[in-house]
């Protein structure tokens, strides 16, 4: 990255699962060579934010990963939250009036570039903010600048903007301005601008498959009996009715599911306890994923579209789970809020390979709505799990009569009939324009609901609680499959990698290079590591067990409850999002 001539300044922030290489890369490109972007060979991608190839004429640049952030980070949503919460990108962040400037060397093919745009922050409350202008201009050889596309941005507009346009197939040079609005007042500093997931491609996709993946929270191995809309889409595919979560609740198992690694490598979750419960609010100190590498992250580099919408506040950005993704979109907790932006995403980036991650709360508790029947609404159980208590003072607290509980199994059963409506409604739209397509399908964890005298998750390694669904459909590449109780569910992503590598030499050297650092999978047969069994640790509650070791057999074995998580990081935000949070009223996690 080069600003104003020849001078390099390193970024102030970078959210990445390699900082150190991503810094060699920076410094090389400051220093006249350029990075190359590994996608580029395999799809025709040039991913702006990793080149190094743009210039700062005028203004500075940072390279950061962006949250468009809501009050309702970190927390649980209900009724009042807006539908959507937040929304992630990767940005080139730059102050007003500024210039970027990137040469392009000629195309034999058309190609297209896609932005988004957004104003970070307004000026002081006491400066008459003006309008802001984010344009793109196309400067061909001997001639003048011309416009391609622009956003206006009004001083309360803080969202995502859409730019796209066709580039032309001639040299040329691409303009990136930013400015106040108006003649009299584009000098001026007007605040700060964010272009987010800057990616040139080509207009026509190359023939590589387009993959979803669908997460569901809180899903039992024995619900999907109730999921025949589901089922039948991944029927004759790669299928475990009993796969291992990697841990008894969200954090930890989607950071398996991201890195291939156990919770006792990765280190995300929970963590410390004190020796005893202790009176009052308890103390959540969590950890977040570290700097292992993930899928995602390997996709991205190789030139896949990556986005991902989520439910869960486990799964914001705090957490690192967002790393690898151009779009990192937070919805509300409803029926119907995850379809809208995982529709648009998908049209909008139909000309290039793509990775969708899907994820839905339903049939996470409360389960329906929380009307006078609902026997759960006679207990204040948030208010309980917020403190520390002992896996009998749980059991106890949720002692409800056998009537009670068989209503509460049912509206857990109804909220999976009506998840399967949706899933069923919503992809078979993705696949009429899927091309190739895969489709995964997988949990983070089950429920309890008194199968061992308890109720909910995060607090024991009862099979209720960790034996989940598992499923991979590949027309035509992925044989039909039924694998056995010791299958690892967090090896799914791996498992994705190694069944593309299979089906391309070009695409295995790839996936080889941007997967660097990653483990082998072990789902299938025919996986290097097949039959490493599988693992559940990291209780988010205090548990008589910290976890529970299978062997490919399924055998069990107990881990000792140690207490805590271990090798992960803890979870903290940028100065600058807190800065932003306090300005939105945010009450905390």
């Amino acid at each position: 990255m080069r600003t104003g001539g020849s001078s390099c300044q390193i970024p102030l922030m970078i959210l990445t699962s390699r900082g150190f290489a991503v810094l060699l890369l920076l410094a090389s490109a400051c220093g006249g060579g350029e990075a190359r972007d590994p996608g580029e060979q395999l799809t025709g991608r040039i991913d702006l934010m990793t080149t190094g190839a743009i210039e700062v004429v005028e203004g500075g640049m940072r390279v950061a990963r962006d949250p468009w952030l809501t009050p309702w980070y970190g927390l649980e949503s209900t009724a009042a939250a807006p539908e959507l919460i937040g929304d992630e990108r990767p940005a080139l962040g730059v102050e007003t009036p500024s210039r970027l400037r990137l040469a392009l060397a000629a195309s034999a093919e058309a190609r297209c570039l896609r932005v988004s745009v957004r104003r970070q922050r307004p000026l002081s409350a006491a400066v008459a903010a003006p309008n802001l202008r984010a344009e793109l201009f196309w400067e061909s050889p001997g001639e003048a600048p011309r416009s391609l596309a622009f956003a206006s941005l009004s001083p309360g507009d803080n969202h995502w903007h859409e730019l796209a346009t066709d580039l032309p197939t001639q040299a040329g040079t691409l303009w990136w301005v930013a400015r106040a609005d108006g003649v009299a007042t584009a000098g001026l500093s007007a605040g700060a601008v964010s272009w987010g997931a800057p990616v040139i491609a080509p207009s026509s996709a190359p023939p590589l498959p387009d993959l979803i993946l669908i997460t569901v929270d809180t899903l039992r191995a024995d619900a999907m009996e109730r999921m025949p809309m589901t089922r039948a889409l991944l029927q004759s595919g790669l299928w475990a009715e009993r796969a291992v979560a990697p841990s008894n609740w969200t954090l930890p198992s989607f950071a398996s599911l991201w890195t291939g690694l156990g919770p006792g490598e990765h280190g995300a979750g929970r963590g410390s306890f004190a020796s005893e419960p202790q009176p009052g609010p308890e103390a959540r100190d969590f950890t977040a994923l570290g700097l292992h590498p993930s899928f995602p992250e390997a996709l991205r580099a190789a030139g896949w579209a990556t986005a991902g919408v989520h439910q869960n506040p486990f799964l914001e950005d705090w957490t690192g789970l967002s790393r690898g993704f151009e779009r990192w979109v937070r919805v509300r907790d409803a029926v119907g809020a995850v379809a809208g932006p995982a529709e648009t995403w998908w049209a909008e980036n139909a000309h290039r390979p793509r990775l969708l991650v899907l994820h839905w709360m339903t049939p996470h508790a409360p389960y329906g709505a929380e009307d006078d029947a609902d026997p759960m609404g006679a207990l204040d159980w948030r208010s309980f799990l917020a403190q520390d208590h002992t896996p009998a003072e749980r059991a106890a607290f949720f002692a409800l009569s056998e009537t009670a509980q068989a209503e509460v199994r049912r509206r857990y059963a109804t909220d999976v009939e009506a998840l399967d409506a949706e899933i069923g409604a919503l992809i078979p739209r993705l696949l009429a324009t899927a091309r190739d397509p895969v489709l995964m399908f997988w949990s983070d964890h089950g429920e309890e609901l008194w199968d061992a005298g308890s109720f909910e998750h995060g607090h024991s390694f009862d099979d209720s609680v960790i034996r989940v669904p598992l499923g991979l459909k590949w027309s035509n590449h992925q044989a039909a499959l039924g694998l056995d109780e010791g299958v690892p569910a967090g090896d799914l992503g791996l498992h994705l990698l190694h069944v593309l590598a299979e089906s391309d030499a070009r695409l295995a050297a790839t996936l080889r290079a941007t997967g660097a650092g990653l483990p082998p999978c072990g789902l299938a047969p025919d996986c290097p590591a097949g039959g490493r069994g599988a693992s559940s640790e990291f209780p988010l509650y205090r548990a008589e067990s910290g976890g529970a070791v299978f062997n490919a057999e399924g055998q069990r074995k107990i881990l000792p409850f140690l207490g805590r998580g271990s090798g992960g990081r803890a979870p903290t935000l940028d100065p600058e999002i807190l800065r932003r949070l306090a300005e939105l009223g945010y009450a905390g996690r």
